[in-house]
């Protein structure tokens, strides 16, 4: 037997997670900025504002354009026609429906693929783009 619960019916179980999982990061992180500093190391004066350089490609990753740029990039993805956009409308709306993301949340992307397939990459704070 099988029982549905609806989406918003579970909620979600409050604590440290956040905390404990950035704090398990910073030695990587520390130890990804050292190695950054041995593989600059040979630019001399330089290597500061390379590294800053290297730091804020990163952070620009995080903004609304530069994932665009990213996803179109990296992943070889594009905005989708106007027909694709109708064809693909009623599963749209339905999997906004069910994440409870309203369309100004979320990029929509295709890409070029021999199989259907669909996957979500992870945006800033609370925004997703659908893939």
């Amino acid at each position: 037997m099988t029982v549905r619960v609806p989406v918003g019916a579970v909620p979600r179980r409050a604590g440290h997670f956040g905390a404990w999982r950035a704090l398990t990061a910073v030695p990587a992180m520390v130890g990804s900025v050292l190695l950054l500093i041995v593989l600059f190391g040979w630019m001399g004066e330089w290597e500061g504002a390379v590294l800053l350089g290297w730091i804020g490609s990163g952070a620009a990753v995080f903004s609304r354009v530069g994932e665009s740029v990213a996803v179109r990039v990296a992943a070889g993805s594009r905005r989708p026609t106007k027909a694709q956009v109708a064809l693909l409308a009623p599963a749209w709306s339905a999997a906004l429906a069910r994440a409870g993301l309203a369309a100004s949340e979320v990029d929509f992307y295709v890409q070029r693929s021999r199989e259907p397939n669909a996957f979500a990459a992870g945006g800033p704070a609370n925004r997703w783009s659908f893939t």
